[in-house]
């Protein structure tokens, strides 16, 4: 069943976050008790989404409700959103206080002798509270260091 389209739509982050809920348990009166609303709120909370995006999310099968093919396209998008979504409020506490903690940077040789430190020294002055952790080498061992989660940035040459 095709609910009509609206052109414009008004997403509800509680919303958004009750569908995560009901697509992981399947189940409405389940996800009422995991984040502490009545059932009836849940099926509320669905049918103001699947209204607002013209499309129905999840088929009712008996006491399941499963992704429909567009539920579950959502779901995998929303999921990566919904991180992102986690770690705002320690961006907006970076805002408030500034930005502090360390970043680690690979560089071939000639980046590093060359404008790094310049431009490292333009970032220090703009964030203090930033440790800078240079690791001049060859641009293998910065690909290398990227890819090992060990470096955040890298100037290859």
């Amino acid at each position: 069943m095709q609910i009509p389209h609206r052109s414009t739509f008004d997403l509800q982050f509680e919303h958004l976050r009750t569908f995560l809920a009901l697509a992981d348990s399947g189940s409405f009166s389940r996800t009422g008790e995991q984040i502490g609303l009545s059932q009836s709120a849940v099926s509320r909370h669905i049918a103001a989404l699947e209204s607002s995006l013209g499309i129905r999310l999840f088929e009712r099968i008996g006491r399941r409700a499963v992704l429909t093919a567009a539920g579950n396209v959502l779901c995998t998008r929303l999921e990566g959103l919904m991180r992102e979504a986690g770690s705002l409020p320690r961006l907006v506490n970076d805002l408030a206080e500034g930005v502090r903690g360390e970043v680690r940077i690979g560089s071939c040789v000639t980046a590093a002798n060359s404008f790094l430190p310049m431009l490292l020294g333009r970032y220090r002055q703009r964030f203090p509270e930033v440790q800078i952790m240079l690791r001049p080498g060859s641009s293998a061992k910065a690909i290398d260091g990227l890819r090992r989660g060990d470096l955040d940035l890298g100037f290859i040459c």
